[in-house]
């Protein structure tokens, strides 16, 4: 608007300095569909604050990791059996009138900081879903660097929050398909105009306007969610090279926001959103009815033994019916025949979903898996808050001689403590025999503390067994210029990350690829090296994760016993003079400086503790390897080590294309393994950072 003529103050008009944008500020919801109603499961904000704001073009590869990580196999059994405890959680006639209510927070400049004390809400509250909430909180952190925090399911987008947030749904319902969909509305900085001479300040003499100013949507709120592609063209945004794999993924249902952007109309005086028509989480159809019955009565016969229930084996829903009794009757599991019972209800089943059976003893689990019903089983599942042995009696039970299935640990949702979890995994780190290396031990309460910033492994003592987890320090020094042979250090215990060798070698590549300070990288390796595409979501390393934003004097000085592997990784610097003198010349600015990477895997044969004066390790100590060597020692597969170079290369590649790399002088290589004098040098330089020294 630029004629006199058309202004009539006093008027709101668009800002003419400032055109429109997409909001800055993000909420991310996971949902999924139980009895015809979309709950949900994980809410993330990622807020605009001071200077940082969230970009389009942040949210495009969000929602690509996001979609990564939910649809990975890796992951498959822990999201399934997060999905079968929401299923019930909702069901329960204690959460059939909703979660609690709560708003989004304000954003923008100093906005963010004036909030009550509820900011620090992650710190506290216990994540209901911990593995969904992680892979949320990964793909967030690794998407954007301003600030984020998990918020209650009942938070909801409200149409007045349009013009400071966007929103992505996924839907999780079918894990085989997962949904996703994009809201986002253009945004308009719109200027009260009180009078013509006002007008004038910005017309001749181009001054901006001075009056009051209110951020307004500049369309109609449509409850039509976008692809990336529509969003990408919508905002201008340069839609990534490797974002075609969102093409397969389709869009979320409409009705997908209606408790998480409800109308007024669903809003109850209470406080509450309406959850829609009644649960049915436990009804039957007819015919499942009747068959249930049919097996309970079968099941109260006095002796009752397993062949009593042939004649109703062979019934196509006898599995489903018999499950569905014996989560309402769970007594009938602890009796003379519950092992058997468990075998009949999941025979020729590959994963034993336990986590809603109430009462289970860990003598009844451990004999149905040795039952021939259950030879298929490959992974176990349950729910250490519904169990009610001690930790001790549960690892005890489970693992009388070491680990032969891939065993997932997980809580109730309304819990509120980790301690259970936590302590089970600490028994079964008292008798490491029981930790395999060819399985998987998946325990939530270890993703609940990582979020949560509760370190769960004790300062004193020495940490993890390394011979589950051997990789448990990494220690990197920095070239402060190509002019100085000057240092910064830094250490990071990564222990309670339980990185398996595997995915402590797909971590280290993931680190090194982009050599950021952030250790959420290590949670996201691939499974195997045959991908790098893929994502494994690992714990959260806790303490680091803690760390984020303080200062090294806070960091458990915890000693290094002998058998732990450190990863050693010095980054240098080139300075190109040749260029550099060129661009003084021409007034130019190409890269003149570039960063290369030399890392190695040192295992420790001695003890190290703070004690110790000086703090030296010698070449005596320890044991210096590459990425190959280290695999061949610690991993019970066979290493391919051609297949490690080639996953080396392909971060040598990523390193020579970081942003600002300049030229690499002649002789050097973007990424290569330490000599042991280098790798010791660095160790030292990093315990004696480690230790405060």
């Amino acid at each position: 608007m630029s004629n006199e003529d058309d202004i009539n103050p006093p008027c709101w008009i668009e800002d003419p300095m400032l055109g429109q944008h997409s909001p800055y500020s993000l909420v991310v919801y996971v949902v999924a569909r139980f009895n015809a109603v979309y709950r949900p499961l994980s809410v993330l904000t990622i807020e605009e604050a001071d200077v940082d704001q969230v970009q389009a073009d942040e949210i495009i590869p969000l929602c690509q990791r996001l979609s990564a990580m939910l649809a990975d196999p890796s992951n498959r059994v822990a999201l399934a059996s997060e999905l079968s405890l929401a299923a019930d959680f909702y069901s329960n006639e204690r959460s059939t009138s909703g979660p609690s209510i709560h708003d989004l927070p304000k954003t923008g400049g100093l906005e963010y900081f004036r909030q009550p004390d509820e900011g620090d809400r992650v710190y506290r509250d216990f994540p209901d879903f911990p593995f969904i909430s992680t892979c949320l909180m990964l793909a967030g952190e690794l998407s954007s660097d301003c600030p984020m925090r998990l918020r209650p399911l009942g938070t909801r987008f409200r149409d007045g929050d349009a013009t400071s947030y966007s929103m992505v749904v996924f839907d999780v319902s079918d894990l085989e398909q997962s949904r996703y969909g994009i809201v986002a509305f253009k945004v308009q900085h719109m200027v009260l105009v009180e009078s013509l001479e006002m007008w004038r300040v910005w017309t001749d003499w181009g001054r901006p306007l001075g009056g009051e100013r209110e951020l307004r949507v500049g369309e109609p709120q449509s409850r039509t969610p976008l692809s990336v592609r529509e969003f990408a063209t919508k905002f201008g945004v340069k839609i990534p090279d490797d974002a075609s794999a969102l093409d397969g993924v389709p869009l979320v249902e409409p009705d997908a926001f209606r408790l998480i952007w409800p109308s007024e109309s669903s809003e109850t005086e209470n406080g509450r959103v309406s959850q829609g028509p009644p649960q049915s989480g436990s009804s039957i159809d007819s015919s499942g009815a009747r068959l249930a019955r049919r097996i309970e009565g079968i099941l109260q016969t006095d002796g009752f033994s397993l062949p009593l229930l042939n004649g109703v084996r062979k019934l196509r829903a006898f599995q489903q019916s018999l499950r569905r009794v014996l989560l309402e009757k769970p007594d009938y599991l602890n009796g003379p025949e519950g092992s058997g019972l468990l075998g009949l209800a999941f025979e020729a089943e590959t994963h034993l979903n336990l986590v809603q059976y109430d009462g289970l003893s860990g003598e009844v689990i451990r004999a149905a898996l040795d039952r021939d019903e259950l030879k298929q089983i490959q992974s176990v599942s349950i729910c250490i808050d519904r169990i009610t042995e001690t930790p001790r009696h549960l690892a005890d039970a489970l693992f009388p001689s070491g680990m032969k299935h891939d065993f997932y640990i997980l809580q109730s949702p309304s819990r509120n403590s980790d301690d259970r979890a936590i302590e089970f995994m600490q028994e079964l780190c008292r008798v490491p025999d029981r930790l395999s290396l060819s399985n998987k031990i998946f325990i939530s309460g270890i993703y609940s503390s990582a979020l949560r910033r509760q370190p769960w492994v004790p300062a004193s003592g020495p940490g993890l067994p390394t011979s589950a987890f051997p990789v448990q320090y990494i220690f990197h020094r920095t070239q402060y210029s190509p002019q100085r042979r000057w240092w910064t250090t830094r250490s990071g215990y990564i222990g309670d990350g339980m990185l398996s060798p595997l995915a402590s070698a797909t971590g280290l590549l993931a680190w090194l690829g982009r050599l950021a300070s952030r250790v959420l990288l290590w949670a996201v390796g691939a499974p195997d090296l045959e991908d790098p595409l893929r994502t494994q979501v690992s714990p959260i390393p806790a303490e680091e994760f803690k760390l984020q934003g303080l200062q090294p004097r806070d960091a458990v000085r915890r000693p290094l016993c002998s058998g732990t592997w450190c990863v050693v990784v010095s980054t240098e610097k080139y300075g190109d003079t040749a260029r550099d003198e060129a661009n003084s010349r021409g007034r130019g600015w190409a890269p003149s400086e570039a960063q290369y990477i030399g890392f190695a895997l040192v295992r420790l044969l001695v003890d190290v503790v703070a004690e110790d004066s000086p703090i030296t390790v010698a070449a005596e100590d320890v044991q210096v390897c590459g990425l190959a060597e280290f695999l061949g020692q610690t991993s019970p597969a066979p290493v391919d080590a051609a297949l490690v170079e080639r996953r080396l290369a392909e971060a040598e590649e990523k390193i020579s294309h970081w942003n600002c790399q300049g030229r690499l002088g002649e002789g050097l290589r973007w990424l290569r393994q330490l000599e042991v004098e280098e790798a010791i040098e660095v160790l030292n330089m990093g315990l004696k950072e480690h230790f405060g020294l």
